[in-house]
């Protein structure tokens, strides 16, 4: 599952503008496997397992969960018309 959110915000009063960037993400995943064989079956009219030979067998499985939190904030940054921009001391 992915979900992210994006915040902009600008303001302009006077000469001056703000503006604000702020952005999260979360990721999450989660798996399970699994898997068998099994050779030297008697006919091969029953493909199930239980009717494979013993002496060539394997089960196996894996499984995993994961999860990301992410953030992103851009300083603020005030723009002064026709003067340029001045980062925003926090």
């Amino acid at each position: 599952m992915l979900l992210s959110g994006f915040i902009n915000y600008d303001k302009t009063f006077g000469n001056h503008t703000i503006n604000l960037l702020a952005a999260v993400t979360k990721e999450t995943d989660k798996e399970d496997d699994f898997n068998a064989y099994r050779t030297n079956f008697i006919s091969p009219a029953v493909d199930q397992l239980f009717a494979g030979g013993a002496a060539q067998q394997n089960v196996g499985g894996s499984a995993y969960e994961r999860a990301r939190l992410s953030y992103l904030a851009g300083q603020p940054i005030i723009i002064r018309k026709n003067t340029g921009r001045i980062p925003l001391a926090l």
